[in-house]
């Protein structure tokens, strides 16, 4: 059965673009390894700014995967990449997110800041199934293998290689 998987992390300025080689190529596996394994990948298209998520879509993408982007705009925002979208009508920090991240099975963080914690708190909230790459850095690595609060839902399940993200993926009924 496929799985909708949310990728979500960092946004990126042109200059991390180039400091954060390991996390591009972390991305970058991560999105072929779920067009291999016929999944759906979904994430929050910016538009502006590209993102960890991003680069997962364009290689889940390249790899003749599913991609379903949840837009932040109320314009239908164009992308040279044959992906899905879903024009929320929201903005960025609030509505987009919970729908991008109700719609998954689970969810994968890579690095991040406050949205990625945003999202998360979003998953954690409704009992959704949060994975995060342990070494990517930011928030992914901040919460790995905790718990968001008190209530201890469920653990923040670290993934500390792509081979586990594999196993994850190839695993999961």
């Amino acid at each position: 059965m496929k799985k909708q998987i949310a990728i979500i992390g960092s946004i990126l300025d042109q200059s991390q673009l180039h400091e954060e080689k390991d996390n591009i190529e972390l991305a970058k596996q991560v999105g072929v390894l779920i067009a291999k394994t016929k999944n759906i990948l979904l994430f929050g298209y910016e538009g502006d700014f590209t993102s960890y998520s991003e680069i997962a879509a364009k290689e889940c993408n390249r790899n003749n995967g599913n991609v379903i982007a949840f837009t932040w705009s109320n314009s239908k925002l164009q992308s040279p990449q044959d992906f899905i979208f879903i024009n929320t009508g929201m903005q960025r920090g609030g509505g987009r997110e919970f729908t991008l991240i109700s719609s998954a099975d689970f969810v994968v963080s890579i690095g991040g800041g406050s949205g990625t914690l945003g999202e998360m708190i979003i998953a954690y909230q409704q009992k959704i199934p949060i994975y995060s790459f342990a070494n990517s850095g930011g928030i992914s690595s901040e919460y790995s293998n905790k718990y968001i609060d008190s209530r201890k839902y469920d653990v923040i399940h670290p993934l500390n290689n792509i081979n586990e993200f594999r196993k994850l993926i190839e695993s999961k009924d």
